[in-house]
C-alpha cells in the first residue's frame, strides 16, 4: 500500500487473512479484492498476490470503506484476471467467483464477471427480484428468487455438471448446467461484458477454485468481521 494502514486496520487485515488461511480458503484463491479500503490505491490491490491489480476504466466512483460504483454505462474495474489463460486455481470444472454488495436495491444488469459465448456473472437482485448467475457455461443465466441484494454472493462450480449460488452462507440455487471452457476475457467489476454495465456498488470480490459450502461460510464470516471492523456493516 502506498499509504500504510492504521494499526487498527492492519490488525483487521491480518485477522482476515489468518482466518481464511485457517479455513483452507486462502490457498484456493487467485484473487481477493477488498475495495472497501481507506483509499483508492489500497482498494485496487489483490490481497492474495501482486498480480491482478484492479484497473479503473472510465472513472468508476470510489468511496472510502465502501467500495467502487460504476455509472451503469461505461465505467468498471478491470481485474486483469483472464480465466481462459490457465495457470490459475480458477479452472473449467473447479471455479468460484463472488462479490459483496452493501446495498439491497435492484439493478438491471449483471454486476460483475465476463460474458461472451460462455459466461461467468452475478446479479444479486434484478428488477424481477431474482438473483442471476452463471459460471463457465453458455446460454442463459440461472435465476433464483431473492428480495435482498446485499451481502456476499458466491457462485461455485465444483464439477462439470454442478453449479451453485450462495447468498452469505445460504444456498440459493443449484443446477446441473454443463461446463464450457472459460471465456477469453478479463473478469470485470461493475460490468460483465462489452455491453453489460451496472451502477451497483461493490465492496469485495474474489475468484479462485471451487469452494464447498463450509468454505463459503468461512469466507462470509471472515469478511463480515472485516466489514464490521471498518464500520461498513
Amino acid at each position: 500500500m502506498t499509504n500504510q494502514p492504521t494499526p487498527a486496520r492492519a490488525a483487521l487485515i491480518d485477522v482476515t487473512i489468518k482466518s481464511l488461511k485457517a479455513s483452507g480458503v486462502w490457498n484456493k484463491l487467485d484473487a481477493l479484492w477488498v475495495m472497501a479500503a481507506a483509499d483508492s490505491q489500497a482498494a485496487g490491490l489483490n490481497w492474495k498476490s501482486t498480480s491482478f491489480t484492479l484497473s479503473p476504466v472510465n472513472s468508476p466512483t470510489f468511496t472510502a470503506d465502501r467500495g467502487y460504483t460504476g455509472d451503469g454505462a461505461t465505467s468498471y474495474l478491470d481485474t486483469q484476471l483472464n480465466p481462459s489463460l490457465g495457470g490459475l486455481n480458477y479452472a473449467r470444472d473447479s471455479a468460484s467467483f463472488g462479490i459483496w454488495c452493501l446495498q439491497s436495491a435492484q439493478t438491471a444488469n449483471s454486476v460483475a464477471g465476463f460474458v461472451g459465448t460462455v459466461g461467468t456473472s452475478i446479479c444479486p437482485r434484478n428488477t424481477s427480484d431474482q438473483a442471476t448467475y452463471r459460471i463457465n457455461f453458455s446460454g442463459a443465466t440461472i435465476t433464483a428468487a431473492n428480495l435482498d441484494g446485499s451481502g456476499l454472493f458466491t457462485t461455485t462450480r465444483p464439477a462439470s455438471n454442478d453449479v451453485n449460488l450462495y447468498r452469505n452462507s445460504t444456498l440459493l440455487s443449484n443446477s446441473a448446467r454443463l461446463s464450457a471452457a472459460p471465456e477469453n476475457g478479463n473478469l470485470r467489476i461493475g460490468s460483465a461484458g462489452t455491453t453489460i454495465f451496472s451502477n451497483k456498488q461493490v465492496s469485495i470480490a474474489l475468484a479462485g477454485a471451487s469452494l464447498p459450502a463450509s468454505e463459503v461460510t468461512a469466507v462470509y464470516q471472515a469478511l463480515t468481521a472485516y466489514l464490521t471492523g471498518i464500520g461498513a456493516i
